[in-house]
Parts: structure tokens; sequence; C-alpha cells
């Protein structure tokens, strides 16, 4: 506590490099990341530069199959600023056991300095895991879109989530999990109303008051399917 942004934030990456090395991973076998940052607005910049020193370090490529993700506002009950959860998976195999999801309706995150993938499918054991990064209503240039209206920001985001979804034949009323991130109490009142009109499909996850690494993004969401 109480250390400048980036040295924590080294720390933190740093410890998650020395666990995937205990259990024989490396970086590059990341497929899934989340983040929780107490400070997210004011730390999110320096977040971004630490990560990216990390995956260059790691030979993670921008263009290739850096990890999905999601990064949250949120306190470690230890009371540390910044802690993470990942997903690690590799095969037999030369070739790495999953694949992102490319955007329809929006762009690559790091086409605006984030470097995460939209989503991820994981292939083991016969099955498939998809994963989608927490989404937000981002239009196709990386623009924040529907600034101060909660409710059509939810359900375009509702409408990127179902677009990637649809790469692998699959719709929101298959997702066995998702995260719904509101900025606050009125918008989680927009959501309530939406799904009483049937606007949107009733989901069970859970809903939580947190903010999302912009300001004017009111709403974001995650979801994961096992098919």
């Amino acid at each position: 506590l109480g250390r400048p942004p980036k040295s924590a934030l080294r720390d933190m990456f740093s410890a998650s490099e020395e666990a995937l090395r205990q259990h024989g991973f490396l970086y590059s076998d990341v497929a899934r990341t989340w983040f929780y940052i107490a400070d997210l607005f004011d730390w999110y910049a320096p977040f971004n530069e630490t990560r990216d020193e990390l995956f260059a370090r790691t030979g993670i490529e921008q263009g290739s199959c850096p990890p999905a993700s999601s990064c949250v506002q949120g306190l470690h009950a230890a009371g540390a600023p910044c802690h993470m959860e990942l997903l690690a998976l590799k095969s037999t195999a030369s070739e790495r056991p999953f694949r992102p999801l490319r955007p329809l309706r929006q762009c690559e995150p790091w086409q605006y300095g984030s470097t995460f993938s939209r989503g991820m499918v994981l292939d083991f054991s016969g099955q498939h895991l998809v994963t989608v990064s927490a989404t937000a209503s981002i239009g196709p240039q990386g623009e924040s879109r529907h600034t101060g209206d909660a409710k059509a920001q939810i359900l375009d985001t509702f409408a990127s989530v179902e677009h990637l979804l649809s790469q692998e034949g699959l719709s929101l009323e298959s997702a066995v999990w998702q995260t719904l991130y509101f900025s606050d109490q009125a918008c989680y009142a927009a959501w309530q109303e939406l799904e009483k009109s049937v606007s949107i499909p009733e989901l069970n996850g859970p809903k939580l008051l947190a903010d999302t690494p912009r300001r004017e993004l009111l709403f974001a969401m995650e979801a994961s399917i096992l098919y």
C-alpha cells in the first residue's frame, strides 16, 4: 500500500509469473485474465503500460493472441491496491489450445492502447470453453458510445457480446456464467427496466457495482459458455 502504481502492478505481475512457473506454465500459456484495481481511473494508464512491458518481455504480440481480459474496480480483502486471476492452458501439441474471437462490431482493443483479445475459445478434452472479455459500449473506432444513456449502452453491449458468441454458433441464452458491472444504482435500475420489458435476455450471474476503465461507460459484462 502507498507505493507508486507501477511498483505495485509490477509486483502483481511478478507474483503471477512465479505462480505460473511453479505449475509448469509460461505467460504464453495464459488464455484469460481478470484484473481488479482499487483506484482504476488513475491507475489504468500505468496498468496498460506495465502489462505491455510484461507482454513484450514474454513474447505476447498484440496482433496474435493476447489473453482475453477483464479490468474493473476492486479492492482485495487484505487491502491490496490491485490483484488478479488468470487461466492458463497448454497442450502436448505445438499449437496453443486456444484461439481468439475476433470482433465484428468493435475494433481490437490494442488499437486504442489496451492489449487483450475480445474473447477466447479454449479447446480441451473434447469440449470448448468460450470466454468473452469484459465488454462495454465501444464502437468500431474505439470510441465510447451513447454517453449518458445507460439503457442504450446496455443494449449496445449486449449486441457486441452476441456478435462475438455468434462466431461459435452461440448466444447469451447459451451462457453458463455472466458477470454484469454497473457504474451506479441508476444504471442497475435501467438494466432492471430492460429486463422487465424483455428487451434483454434474463441473466443469472453476479451483478456488481464497479467502475470500468472509462468514466463515461456505465455498464460492462463478461460471459462464459461451455459446450
